[in-house]
């Protein structure tokens, strides 16, 4: 079945529109907003608009370009998160469109119903809370992270980026017991006593 690429192009807009409404937890029609940090960063942002300064007036580790962005989220709706989850549309839009762009580029007779699973695929992928850190400063051999973390970074060097598996242990917190996860890690700086 051949369709025009504006056809395609609304629908696939329309498929980003839903899928993100039904993932986000910014959006009105998710259950439950228990994302600490989106409402800390989204507090941040507001204050751009009552004069404000990041590291001056507040403290927060996340950076200028995510306060920009809730800061214009705020301007569409201060009261709630509903401006992160338009702002969030417009990037899966966003997105979805490039990805049938490249699509074409590579094969212009492919069809742009082959991205949808792929789009679910990533915006449905798992998380959990805590799982992500910016420069953070792990001391070799401390026993902070999970057992074989530290160890998977034994050797790196600045710049390395390397994929850290690890296995849960069965009596670590229920929702991550026994499960087995990668963790990306960018070695920024080193330091040695």
């Amino acid at each position: 079945m051949n369709r025009k690429p504006s056809v395609t192009v609304i629908l696939l807009s329309l498929y980003a529109a839903v899928l993100i409404s039904s993932v986000s937890a910014c959006s009105p029609f998710y259950g439950f907003n228990d994302m600490v940090d989106i409402n800390v960063i989204f507090s941040v942002g507001k204050s751009f608009w009552r004069g404000r300064l990041v590291y001056r007036d507040l403290f927060e580790h996340k950076g200028p370009l995510m306060y920009a962005i809730t800061a214009a989220a705020a301007l569409i709706s201060s009261a709630d998160l509903r401006g992160v989850w338009v702002i969030e549309i417009i990037a899966a839009v966003l997105s979805a469109l490039t990805a049938f762009r490249i699509l074409r580029l590579l094969n212009p007779k492919a069809s742009g119903l082959l991205l949808p699973p792929v789009l679910y695929l990533i915006y449905h992928s798992p998380s959990f809370a805590g799982g992500t850190a910016e420069n953070y400063p792990l001391k070799l051999g401390s026993g902070t992270f999970v057992p074989g973390f530290e160890e998977q970074l034994i050797g790196a060097n600045v710049g390395d980026t390397r994929d850290v598996n690890i296995r849960f242990p069965d009596n670590y917190v229920p929702e991550l017991a026994g499960h087995e996860v990668v963790f990306k890690v960018t070695i920024k700086e080193i330091q040695s006593k």
